[in-house]
């Protein structure tokens, strides 16, 4: 849901994860997926459960300081929301002429029913930091085209070129005066961008030594002109990261 009042006391305690270009890794931040660039053992621990935590639990190191050789390749595709469960990340690695990719499923320790758990998963790891299991998917990932249809709908420009999120923009929450015929009305609040729930999508990409992540906006500029490559490169992500479930159970476990 979209509003842009940011005035009314009820709105501002409302402290949900929002989306930004974060092209270098960041420090704290309320979504987890920020998490990743620092996701040790000892952190992990401390943080109890994230994404980028339980991830570790299916061999799956942090992306920023991972070795890639010259001609390698690796992308993640995360989406979290930090209220609803499963989240996802999509792994696909090129290395050389060989590529493979695994949806992975996370979720805190013990929230998910276990029917509709073991309807959406394959193998499957418990941590620290929560659950995690190699989802089921509609169909097999086809690796290489999405690697190349990744390439041509413009990946590599994106770092050089992200889309504003209308979220990071200045906003005059001056109270706008009353009309002058209407000295009695009080002033009306200046709505300003705002997100109260939703998913946070976030990429990263290691290609040999070079590594760069990039939060897609919540609220993009519309006026943008990559606006239109973004879309295109979520819509190709969002195909892989959709999960298959046979369950007939609610996904999260009732009290």
């Amino acid at each position: 849901m979209h509003l842009r009042g940011l005035s009314l006391a009820t709105l501002l305690l409302a402290s949900l994860p929002l989306a930004a270009q974060d092209p270098v890794p960041s420090s704290d931040s309320a979504d987890g997926v920020a998490l990743v660039d620092r996701a040790d053992g000892s952190a992990c621990e401390r943080i109890g459960y994230s994404p980028a935590c339980a991830v570790q639990a299916a061999g799956v190191a942090g992306l920023a300081s991972l070795n890639l050789d010259k001609g390698q390749r690796e992308i993640r595709f995360w989406r979290t929301s930090g209220m609803h469960w499963p989240e996802s990340v999509v792994v696909l690695e090129q290395r050389g002429d060989s590529v493979a990719g695994r949806l992975l499923l996370t979720w805190p320790a013990d929230v998910l029913n276990p029917e509709f758990r073991d309807s959406i998963c394959r193998e499957r790891w418990t941590g620290v930091s929560g659950e995690v299991c190699v989802g089921r998917l509609h169909a097999p990932l086809d690796v290489g085209a999405i690697f190349r249809q990744l390439d041509e709908a413009g990946l590599s420009a994106v770092p050089g070129a992200p889309v504003p999120d209308m979220l990071d923009q200045p906003c005059d929450r001056t109270p706008t005066p009353p009309p002058a015929g209407e000295p009695g009305r009080l002033p009306m609040d200046r709505l300003c961008p705002m997100v109260l729930d939703g998913v946070s999508e976030l990429l990263e990409v290691r290609t040999g030594a070079e590594y760069w992540r990039y939060r897609f906006p919540r609220i993009p500029d519309t006026t943008a002109s990559d606006l239109h490559r973004d879309q295109v490169l979520l819509g190709i992500l969002r195909r892989a990261s959709a999960y298959r479930s046979t369950a007939s159970t609610p996904a999260i476990r009732g009290p």
